[in-house]
């Protein structure tokens, strides 16, 4: 890598996965670094960049859309706004939100003011192990298993089968895919190991032989390989879309707000959160909750795989105390049962 440019290093993977857990991971397992920090939220409301500022001071929180689909608008200026400062990164960090394609965002570095001042240094793809292991999304699974490369695609898993339908879940996934430098297989610790191993076989047969595969556990990331692309420079690969010559949209998924109150009890609140995850088939659902007496909002975080909450920093005293979380699933969620799964109602 060319040292005078600053190296860029691009987190995606799908909703829940553990992107921002994987940035904390590098961040707080690096010394001597300053990073700018870019989060992009597909809701309304933003939680990711919350988190992140809390063990790094330059974050910047891209909110309402996928960052893949305002590269011009909001991206480019952003970057170049921290490229160009007084005091410029050491590194630049980018999560995308969990249904963006990263072809995009690399695309967005030939820009000739960034082209100047970066470079890509790695696309880190993050699978979250536990929810491909229980067949939640059953197509991506499946399209793992089946090609031997990432070039030769079953129509039947990714158009839907018979119906000629694209599986958005799957598009996106393989798009992820075909960005990659990196993969982290991550919450692997939520499996039998039998299970971690073939799943991490399965993947590591679908991939390109260059495209490295590391496992994480839920909560925890070794910063490592992902600081050893540094070394090494990034080779753009199309994207299923450009392939294909199809315009991206999300037109397949919505993301509610979901405003409560105090919480009273954590535990049955979790297993409520959880319920309502499979029964509406929601994809993530993330935010913060006011627990009732305590003076410490906790942080959730559910996904088909797992819900958990762990504590955050204290309430501010201009802060309402209220529960707000994002849900995010296919369109059409029935926002009044939705709501009402989570307070606890019965009908």
């Amino acid at each position: 890598m060319n040292p005078r440019r600053i190296p860029a290093f691009i987190v995606t993977g799908f909703l829940g996965a553990g992107k921002t857990t994987l940035l904390r991971s590098l961040i707080e397992g690096t010394t001597g670094l300053r990073f700018a920090v870019i989060v992009n939220e597909f809701g309304e409301i933003g939680f990711d960049g919350e988190a992140i500022a809390t063990c790094c001071d330059n974050v910047v929180e891209l909110r309402n859309g996928c960052i893949c689909c305002r590269v011009g608008d909001d991206l480019v200026p952003t970057l170049e706004a921290a490229v160009t400062g007084v005091t410029p990164p050491d590194a630049i960090l980018i999560e995308t939100s969990g249904l963006a394609l990263p072809q995009p965002v690399v695309d967005a570095f030939a820009f000739p003011t960034l082209a100047r001042h970066t470079q890509v240094a790695g696309v880190i793809v993050v699978a979250d192990a536990a929810v491909l292991a229980t067949g939640t999304f059953d197509d991506v699974l499946s399209w793992l298993k089946a090609p031997p490369s990432l070039g030769n695609r079953r129509a039947s898993v990714l158009h839907g089968g018979t119906d000629g339908q694209d599986d958005p879940i799957a598009e996106v996934f393989e798009d992820q895919l075909r960005a990659a430098d990196l993969v982290v297989l991550s919450k692997t610790d939520l499996l039998p190991p039998a299970m971690a191993d073939q799943l991490h076989a399965d993947l590591a047969a679908a991939l390109p032989a260059e495209v490295a595969l590391v496992r994480g556990s839920i909560g925890h990331f070794d910063p490592g390989p992902l600081l050893a692309l540094h070394d090494q420079d990034h080779v753009p690969k199309p994207s299923r879309h450009a392939l294909e010559g199809e315009a991206h949209d999300h037109d397949d998924f919505e993301g509610l707000v979901l405003d409560l109150g105090e919480i009273t009890d954590r535990t049955a609140f979790e297993d409520r959160v959880a319920r309502a995850v499979r029964q509406f088939k929601l994809l993530r659902v993330k935010g913060f909750v006011a627990l009732q007496g305590r003076d410490q909002r906790l942080e959730l975080q559910s996904t088909p795989s797992a819900t958990t909450t762990r504590p955050d920093r204290h309430w501010q005293s201009h802060e309402r105390r209220a529960t707000q979380l994002v849900a995010i699933g296919a369109k059409g969620l029935p926002y009044a049962r939705i709501l009402g799964a989570f307070k606890g109602e019965t009908h």
